[in-house]
Parts: C-alpha cells; sequence; structure tokens
C-alpha cells in the first residue's frame, strides 16, 4: 500500500498553513500523522510534496509464469496459500474466465481463469519464489501455461481502451463500460465475487458483461476489480447515470454485506460517497469531530 512507500510528506491547510511531516525511517511518537492525509481526498488539506523510498530494479533476474486455475475460486485459494507462505513476487493477477475471453483473450480451455506471476530482485530471492509457488501450483493441479501469457499482458495491458473503442461490439452498440475495485478478506473475498455476479446477471437487463481480476494481493486478502458493461437503452444522461448506478449499488451492496471495503486504492470520490457511513461504521463520525476539530483551530 501507499503507507509502505510513503516517507514524508507536505501538505497545505484550507488557511494555508503548511504543515510538513519528516522523513524517517519509524517513528513512535505518537498517531501516524501521514495517516490524516493518506486518502483523505482533500478533506484536511492538500498534499503538495512527497517522500517515496526508492528500490533497486533488477530486471535481469526475472521469473515469469502464467498458470490455468478451474475456476476463479481455485485461483484465489491458490494466491492466498502462497501469499501466507510468504511468497512476494512482484505482479500477482488473477483473471476470471469472463476477463480471459473478453479482455486478455488468452486461448485457454473454456472456464479457465488466468494466473499471472513476476518475481523480480536478487537472483537468489527469484530462484527461491520461483521453486516455491512451482510447488504451490502442483498441489492445486493447475495447467502450466508457460510465460507467453504474461509476456502478452506485458505487451497490451494498457491497451484495454483502445480493446474496446475498436470493438464494435461495444461503443458502436452503445455500451457504457467501467470498472470498480473493493477489497477483502480472503475467507470471503470469492462469496462477493460469485454474488455479485448472480445479482448483475438476475437483475440488470442491459447487462452485456460483467467479469473481474484480483491485482493486489495481502497476506490477509486481495482486492477485486469488477468490470462491467451494459447496453444503455436511453442514450440521455439521467438514463445512463440511472443505470451506472443500479450496477454500482450491486457491487456496494454485497461488499459490505459480506464485510469487505468499498474501494481499495480508487479512493470514494463522489460517486461511491453515499456508502462512506456504511463503510466506516462506527468510526465515521470521527472525521467529522476531526474536521470540526481542525475548523476551531483555525486551520
Amino acid at each position: 500500500g501507499i503507507e509502505d512507500l510513503l516517507l514524508a510528506l507536505e501538505a497545505v491547510m484550507p488557511d494555508g498553513s503548511i504543515i510538513r511531516i519528516k522523513n524517517v525511517p519509524r517513528r513512535s511518537v505518537g498517531p501516524d500523522l501521514r495517516h490524516l492525509f493518506i486518502g483523505s481526498e482533500g478533506m484536511i488539506g492538500y498534499i503538495t510534496e512527497v517522500t517515496m523510498k526508492l528500490f533497486k530494479y533488477r530486471p535481469e533476474n526475472r521469473w515469469m509464469k502464467a498458470y490455468g486455475a478451474k475456476g476463479m475460486q481455485t485461483g484465489l485459494d491458490f494466491l492466498q496459500k502462497f501469499m501466507q507462505e510468504g511468497y512476494r513476487p512482484a505482479v500477482v493477477r488473477l483473471h476470471d474466465p469472463v476477463e480471459v475471453e473478453n479482455v486478455i483473450k488468452i486461448d485457454c480451455p473454456k472456464d479457465t481463469a488466468l494466473i499471472l506471476l513476476i518475481a523480480e530482485g536478487p537472483e537468489k530471492v527469484v530462484k527461491a519464489t520461483a521453486e516455491g509457488i512451482e510447488e504451490i501450483a502442483a498441489e492445486f493441479q493447475l495447467m502450466d501455461l508457460g510465460t507467453k501469457p504474461v509476456e502478452h499482458w506485458f505487451r497490451t495491458r494498457n491497451d484495454v481502451c483502445h480493446t474496446y473503442i475498436d470493438q464494435p461490439t461495444y461503443y458502436n452498440m452503445g455500451a457504457v463500460v467501467d470498472t470498480c475495485e473493493i477489497s477483502a478478506n480472503w475467507s470471503v473475498i470469492g462469496d462477493i465475487y460469485r454474488a455479485v455476479r448472480a445479482r448483475m446477471i438476475k437483475e440488470v437487463d442491459s447487462l452485456y458483461l460483467i467479469g473481474g481480476h484480483s491485482s493486489h494481493s495481502y497476506v490477509t486478502g486481495t482486492n477485486l476489480y469488477f468490470e462491467f458493461a451494459f447496453l444503455a437503452k436511453d442514450y440521455s444522461p439521467e438514463a445512463i447515470e440511472a443505470e451506472y448506478f443500479k450496477v454500482l449499488t450491486i457491487i456496494m451492496e454485497e461488499v459490505l454485506r459480506f464485510g469487505g471495503s468499498i474501494a481499495h486504492h480508487h479512493g470514494s470520490g463522489k460517486y461511491r460517497t453515499r456508502w462512506m457511513p456504511e463503510e466506516h461504521g462506527s468510526s465515521y463520525q470521527l472525521m467529522y469531530k476531526l474536521k470540526e476539530a481542525l475548523e476551531n483551530l483555525g486551520f
């Protein structure tokens, strides 16, 4: 997360005061004040400068591998296993069969979820990571798809907008396409994936596509990008917005029902604000109290 990369910052408060939080490896002198600004989206103040960590980059020591899993849950279980065993590849991605067929377009057996892995760093670390993950992959009886799917993703990972525009089945048919990223613990992330897909298919008559992928995994859980498309029946902004929020509401309701977070790293923005009280629960009032306290102090 950003808190693992951010060392120090400068921020400007509403009254023009400049706040600086210094750069040290670790501190234990009160609450971590960086977190007043990280993820606050300007509620407290505006970040104007950051000091970030730098890491040695050793691309010459690289291991890549793609695996096929029988369904999304098998893929999630595999990711959980090697993350909790202590392996930390630089890239850990899991794409559901819908994205494999419609977005990545890798030739895989039907209903196959695609796992993309890259390990980089010192040679001995890369070797140990590769060997450990390959052993776990054998336990899960995953399909070894070699390196070509990873190489394909490397070349095309930023082409998604062109993919949608160039396909007449999307924009020329009046499709509205977007993503919504969330996060949850390993114990419920599969339930969220299945529940969202089931409700979308049942409740959204205009639905054209609903898929998803994981791109950031941790010891305790992972994120999911839901990728969806629906065909606009009425091209008025009001009608499209209503249909869009119908889709979004299903995702938000199911994520909150299972105790996940409604935003992994994109932030709430304006369009997820209505779910913030449920997201934060009893801690939601602290944000208002904090803002009021700062205003009373003259900031």
